[in-house]
């Protein structure tokens, strides 16, 4: 019986240690945004950090998940992965921020004002783009217009929570 439950336990510990962490689900309207402290509202503008260690930070729009990093709020080395709604289906699947591609466009202005939103692949963003206009983005130019934008800039938001 001991040995059987050795190995009951020792599966246990396999199953737990195979599961990745990812994304989780968000309460909208009563979870807060850990970089600006909003209320999350629009599942369509909605991201989420997950460290190396399993917790999960959830963010009101793509440029607060970018102004946590650029401000070293959580350091590079603790984050296991960066995730991002798809604006087109926000009900869908998660997108990795470093895999999805953005549009810049004033005509779709996302919560915190810098109008980035993000998409599962450039036939779907060129669909937006026609209709709203626009600039495309890779993850490493969103990171770079927000670090303009609020830290070297000042701007509130990057500083870091308040």
């Amino acid at each position: 019986m001991k040995r059987f439950l050795l190995i009951l336990l020792a599966l246990f510990v396999l199953l737990l240690s195979a599961c990745e962490p990812g994304p989780r689900d968000l309460h909208y309207g009563q979870e807060e945004c850990a970089h600006c402290m909003m209320r999350l509202s629009d599942p369509s503008f909605a991201t989420q950090l997950v460290t190396q260690h399993g917790r999960h930070y959830a963010f009101d729009s793509v440029e607060c998940l970018a102004g946590h990093l650029e401000a070293g709020d959580i350091p590079e080395d603790d984050v296991h992965s960066l995730w991002v709604a798809n604006f087109a289906d926000p009900e869908g699947d998660w997108l990795r921020a470093e895999d999805a591609v953005y549009l810049q466009s004033e005509d779709l202005m996302s919560p915190m004002g810098l109008a980035l939103t993000a998409y599962s692949d450039e036939e779907t963003l060129a669909s937006f783009r026609e209709e709203y206009g626009g600039e495309i983005r890779s993850w490493s130019e969103v990171r770079a217009i927000v670090y303009d934008a609020w830290i070297e800039e000042g701007q509130g938001h990057g500083m870091g929570r308040h």
